[in-house]
Formats: structure tokens, sequence, C-alpha cells
């Protein structure tokens, strides 16, 4: 995938994403049900056409996949060796990155927990922090109303924890805008790659 050195991340446990030096935890609403979305996340990541910047994936353990299940990705010219943390199915999907090519970080575990949508809240998209309000705009009332007649829906929560090396800390805890939009712009893929498959 790559010829650059490989780099031995700390080998950390589901603990590591509550406990991480740096967390950024975001939301987003999707178009389709808790099993359709995860099933879309825990495929093979070679099907994962919608996650912008992947040049190549694969699993590298053989299946039945679950906890313990070896992953290698190549994306943005960065190569991850990881390892299935979590496999609960349909909500929950996690995993640690073992080696890469980044020598940004000790430590990255990532953590994708899938719920079905609430009936009320704020219009589907990405958002940090504090639940994102809905803001009154012309059209709003229609899209507010289009988007609870949809049933079946899915509340998908992201968490990315890392341990960055201590002389890029600063640096990494100041990048959830950006670490934000990267995520929001694989959602919109991913709920347009869920819109072209239902049914």
């Amino acid at each position: 995938m790559n010829e650059n050195p490989l780099h031995r991340l700390r080998s950390v446990d589901l603990d590591f994403l509550v406990d991480a030096p740096v967390r950024f935890t975001y939301e987003v609403e999707l178009p389709a049900p808790v099993e359709v979305v995860f099933a879309a996340i825990s495929a093979d990541p070679s099907t994962w056409t919608w996650f912008p910047g992947l040049a190549d994936g694969r699993y590298a353990s053989p299946p039945p996949h679950g906890v313990g299940t070896k992953r290698a990705i190549a994306l943005e010219g960065t190569v991850y060796r990881e390892t299935i943390l979590a496999w609960d199915a349909p909500h929950r999907w996690a995993y640690r990155v073992d080696e890469t090519t980044d020598p940004t970080f000790l430590a990255l575990a990532e953590d994708w927990v899938i719920t079905p949508a609430p009936d009320e809240g704020s219009r589907a998209g990405a958002r940090g922090g504090e639940p994102a309000r809905s803001e009154p705009h012309e059209g709003h009332d229609a899209e507010e109303r289009e988007r609870r007649a949809h049933k079946g829906g899915s509340a998908l929560r992201w968490t990315f924890a890392v341990e960055p090396q201590a002389e890029l800390a600063e640096l990494i805890a100041g990048a959830g805008e950006m670490i934000g939009t990267v995520f929001a712009n694989a959602m919109v893929s991913l709920s347009d790659h869920l819109r072209a498959t239902a049914g």
C-alpha cells in the first residue's frame, strides 16, 4: 500500500475511547435503519467508496469478522493497520490503529455508535459539541416535516480518540473543526450511498 515506514502505536482498549488525552465526538442522522448503517460501516473496507480519500482497504483476517479482526487501510497516502475492538451488531463498531505511516500519534482509536434516530431534534447533519439547534429559515418547516416523515432513520455518533506526540498535542487539540469537516463530508457521501442502495 505504501513504502513509508510503519510506526507502532500503543495497544489500547475500549477504555481509551473515554480516557484519551484528546477526543472529538460528532453526531449525524442517516437515512437508513441501524442494521443497514452498521452493515455499511462494518463491511469490507474495499466497499467504502463513500469515504473521501480512501485509496485502498481490506480485511486482513478471514471471516467471520468480529472483535480481534485486522483491517488494512490506505487513506490520503497514509497506511493504517487496525484491530477491531467492538463488534456489537447493529449498534457499535470500534477499532484501534496498531501501526501507521503517520508519526503524529502514539495511540488512536475510533468508535461508531448507531441508534434509532430520535423523533425530535435538529436537522440531519454532522455536529460536534453541544446538540445542534434548528434555526428558523425559509423552507425549514417543510424540511422538518420531510425529515420526521422518514421512517427507520439512524443516529450515528463517531468518536475519534488520540494520544498525539507531545510536541503536536496543542496542534491536534485544535483540529476539531478540520476533523469534523472530514467526518461531515464522509457522512454526506454515506447518506447518498445508503439512498442509492436502498430497496
